[in-house]
């Protein structure tokens, strides 16, 4: 699974600020972190600027086919199962 977020809300008027970077959160132990460093999905892209997104989404397929085709190159297998 794949998230994709915006890096900011839009606003040419905006400040760094407003940024999800600059989002935090707290922990159940109470430690306030930086809400990127506890984000639930492994994968996640931050869209700064709407035109980059084809760009962007083609760049993002490209490493995941990478990945996969590397995890299936190191377990000996394709990756539905199904043996060549």
């Amino acid at each position: 699974m794949n998230f994709v977020g915006s890096g900011h809300n839009g606003s040419r008027t905006e400040t760094a600020s407003h940024s999800i970077f600059d989002l935090r959160r707290y922990t159940d132990q109470g430690k306030l972190l930086p809400y990127m460093d506890v984000f639930p999905l492994p994968f996640y892209l931050v869209l700064r600027d709407v035109t980059a997104l084809p760009q962007l989404l083609v760049e993002a397929l490209r490493q995941w086919f990478e990945l996969a085709s590397a995890t299936a190159e190191g377990s000996g297998s394709s990756l539905n199962g199904a043996s060549s």
